[in-house]
């Protein structure tokens, strides 16, 4: 039996409209975490949303890569833009990522590059070669994302395609990044979500709605943040599809 591909994202809406996709596809508990299990092209599918940010991200990988022994890992999710030009719902396709203190980014699998970027275009998705930056915390402003883009020299940024990277790189298994753009390099959300993340990596839907309650003036902003999840979760699914398909016929 084939080892499966690993698809790992932050939280379960990025992921949920692939899973919707995919024959056979059923929610499990994996390790504690929300994870389905769904075969395409005769191929094996695991999806795990790992929990924000590097804590919840290795400890995660940690269990699932001896567990799974996976064919290949799938880093995914929702990301910000450093740079103008990326637009909400337009695909980042990470070929490195890197983080504060690395000396150097660590670069995707060399040799599932270019059938990945393939497949990826064959979506009808605008898509952007990128680097990745990934942080410890949410970084949302646009100063501070102009900052980042300049001193870091990267196109996009999350809070785990580094961490994928190095779990992957120290087992020895093959990584990819694609993400979706959420919020434009000038275009912040309505809030900083980055505060109602919890220790598990798990974001308190109770605290955003109280913090919002109160707030009136943020409804309209907080529902257009609802529709950009929305359309870059639709394209991660779309892209993904293809993507997963291609990689089970290499790996």
């Amino acid at each position: 039996m084939s080892s499966p591909l690993l698809v790992v994202s932050a939280l379960p809406r990025e992921i949920a409209p692939l899973a919707r996709r995919l024959l056979g596809a059923r929610l499990r508990g994996m390790a504690g975490l929300a994870a389905w299990q769904a075969t395409l092209s005769a191929r094996t599918v695991v999806l795990v949303a790992t929990g924000c940010g590097p804590g919840p991200t290795m400890a995660a990988l940690g269990t699932l890569i001896p567990e799974l022994k996976p064919a290949c890992i799938v880093s995914t999710g929702v990301c910000g833009a450093l740079v103008p030009g990326p637009r909400t719902g337009h695909l980042l396709f990470v070929d490195s990522a890197r983080r504060e203190g690395d000396s150097a980014p660590r670069p995707a699998s060399r040799e599932l590059v270019g059938p990945a970027a393939a497949a990826l275009s064959e979506a009808a998705i605008p898509l952007h070669l990128a680097s990745m930056f990934s942080a410890p915390r949410v970084v949302c402003s646009p100063g501070d994302k102009a900052r980042l883009a300049k001193e870091t020299d990267t196109t996009g940024i999350d809070m785990e395609s580094a961490w994928v990277a190095e779990a992957a790189d120290q087992a020895g298994v093959p990584w990819l990044g694609v993400r979706a753009v959420l919020d434009e390099a000038d275009r912040p959300p309505a809030m900083d979500y980055g505060r109602f993340i919890q220790a598990d990596g798990t974001v308190s839907t109770m605290g955003v709605l109280l913090h919002a309650l109160v707030r009136p003036w943020l409804w309209a902003a907080l529902s257009a943040d609802g529709a950009r999840m929305k359309e870059a979760s639709a394209s991660l699914a779309r892209a993904l599809t293809r993507l997963l398909a291609t990689l089970g016929t290499l790996v």
